[in-house]
């Protein structure tokens, strides 16, 4: 099934939830990282997050985009 792309430098918690594969926690996470280091600049930042490693990152880099 087809999931929207997201802009992961707009995206709020509840657009991030929304996805489903994206857990509270996590998207918790990612704002908190976007609030603390600003906009992400490229997806692969997303490795940076807590609890995103490379099994996740390949995931999750499909739902978002940086424009």
């Amino acid at each position: 099934d087809y999931v929207a792309k997201v802009n992961i430098n707009q995206a709020s918690y509840e657009d991030m939830v929304n996805i489903g594969s994206i857990p509270p926690k996590l998207a918790k996470n990612i704002i908190e990282y976007r609030n603390t280091h600003g906009p992400f600049r490229a997806l692969e930042e997303l490795k940076e997050v807590k609890g995103i490693g490379d099994y996740r990152y390949e995931k999750l880099k499909d739902l978002f985009y940086i424009e």
